[in-house]
């Protein structure tokens, strides 16, 4: 999502898309999709962080290593637009925390994968997932 690398507020000096990241973030945008269940944990119990290291992601050892771990994910449902995703994150503070690093935790999550799926048979229609993540 350009609005996370180009909003004013950003305190990540860079952002850098990472392949891996992008696969977890659409697999999950799709598994809500057609799970009919927004969260991030999926039906299968297992949450971000052991999504992307199943796609490959070596994440730092301190990250949580639970099933349903969530250190790197944001996910928005409902916005037809990435602008009204934005404004929907911006209006969470955790989610605003994470996007704009505005903690030290976060803003050494450089690498990011973002997916948007439009599903017009499922519940929330669209669904926006943004990993950031720290090299392990």
């Amino acid at each position: 999502m350009v609005l996370m690398r180009t909003t004013p507020e950003q305190k990540r000096a860079t952002l850098v898309c990472n392949e891996s990241l992008m696969f977890a973030a659409r697999q999950h945008a799709k598994e809500m999709a057609d799970s009919g269940v927004f969260a991030h944990t999926g039906p299968n119990g297992l949450g971000p962080n052991a999504r992307v290291r199943a796609a490959g992601f070596i994440l730092p050892a301190w990250y949580s290593t639970a099933p349903d771990g969530n250190n790197i994910e944001s996910i928005a449902g409902g916005q037809p637009t990435a602008a009204a995703a934005w404004a929907a994150f911006m209006g969470s503070p955790a989610h605003r925390q994470h996007l704009l690093a505005e903690v030290d935790f976060y803003r050494a999550q450089t690498k990011y994968g973002v997916a948007y799926l439009n599903a017009p048979n499922s519940v929330f229609h669209d669904y926006w997932v943004i990993l950031t993540a720290q090299d392990g």
